[in-house]
Parts: structure tokens; C-alpha cells; sequence
């Protein structure tokens, strides 16, 4: 009879310890990894998004810089003659002519008169040009395809000066030609 009446009882006190040292820290364990969950999956969504918007700047930065390449292609901040003459060459090499009594002249920087008050002339907005003269030696269909590829090559080129002899007797004729280039001014150029 007695384990009768205390076998309810030890019931209810083998509950209450289950319930305090097993059941009551394993649900707080249980919370705590839930809310760890919550904010890795809020971690990963940010991730994801965060991602996005990186891969978008990118690629805004690549085009931008992309333009920003052929710009300064275009027109530099500084003048490689050196370089300017291999590709000039290299352009009369795939043309089939000969290049040659090359000449390099660097000018002062270009811009708006400076004694005019109604204009604000910006620094950036002067050219430094570079004049290259150099003579070519070919037919007339290679020169006009020289002239064709140096039209369509990405450096800004100006033809300032062309001369040529028009005799037939010749199968291979002189060109003498000048080309302007220009640079952006270097920042430490004063107006």
C-alpha cells in the first residue's frame, strides 16, 4: 500500500528533475540554436543580396572603365612617341610600305584665347598636340589603305600635312605626311 501511495509521488518528483535538469536546458539549448539559425539564414539572404548589388557595381565599373580605356586612348594624359611611332610603322608594315625620316615635335597646350574675358578657360580643356612627320614609300592602293587602317585605328590622329609626286612613270611613289596626335595636359601645367 505504501508503494501505492508514494509511487505518484515519486512520479511527480522523478518529472520535476527530468523537467529541470534535462527537459528545461535541452528547450533553452533548442531556442538558442533556433535563434542561431534565424540570423544565419537573415545572414545569408543579406549575403545573396549583397552579392547582387556587388556584381552589379561591377559591372558598371567595368563598362565605365572599359569607356575610360578608349578615351584615353583616344586622347591620353601623356604622349608615347615611342610607342605611336611602332604602331604607325607597324600600320605601313601591314600596308606593304616602307616608313621612314621620321620627325617628332611636341607643341605647347592648345586652348581657347586667353584674352578673351567671356570665355573660362579649364586646364583640362587644353589639347597638347605631338606632330609626327614621316614619309612612306609604296603604290597608291597601299597608301590609301594605310590612310584607311590610321582612320580607323582607336589614337586620335589629325593629318596636318600630305605630299606626294604624280608621276606614272614610277610604280612605287614618295609620300611625305604629317600627323598631329594630342595629350591632355598634365596637372602641374599652368595656364
Amino acid at each position: 500500500m505504501i508503494a501505492r501511495t508514494l509511487s505518484p509521488f515519486l512520479s511527480i518528483i522523478v518529472a520535476i528533475v527530468l523537467f529541470v535538469f534535462f527537459i528545461k536546458p535541452t528547450y533553452y539549448e533548442t531556442s538558442v540554436l533556433r535563434d542561431d539559425a534565424r540570423e544565419y539564414r537573415e545572414a545569408a539572404s543579406s549575403y545573396i543580396d549583397f552579392t547582387e548589388i556587388l556584381k552589379q557595381k561591377i559591372e558598371e565599373k567595368e563598362k565605365y572603365t572599359s569607356g575610360e580605356k578608349k578615351l584615353n586612348l583616344l586622347i591620353p594624359e601623356e604622349i608615347d612617341s615611342t610607342q605611336l611611332l611602332v604602331d604607325l610603322k607597324s600600320l605601313a608594315n601591314r600596308n606593304g610600305l616602307l616608313f621612314g625620316n621620321i620627325v617628332v615635335v611636341e607643341g605647347e597646350a592648345l586652348g581657347m584665347e586667353e584674352g578673351n574675358e567671356d570665355s573660362v578657360i579649364d586646364e583640362r580643356a587644353r589639347l597638347v598636340p605631338t606632330d609626327i612627320s614621316f614619309e612612306l614609300i609604296g603604290t597608291y592602293s597601299q597608301f590609301k589603305s594605310f590612310l584607311e587602317d590610321l582612320e580607323s585605328s582607336q589614337v586620335l590622329f589629325e593629318v596636318t600635312a600630305l605630299t606626294f609626286d604624280t608621276t606614272e612613270q614610277k610604280m612605287f611613289q614618295q609620300f611625305s605626311f604629317t600627323v598631329r596626335t594630342y595629350a591632355l595636359p598634365s596637372s602641374n601645367t599652368s595656364l
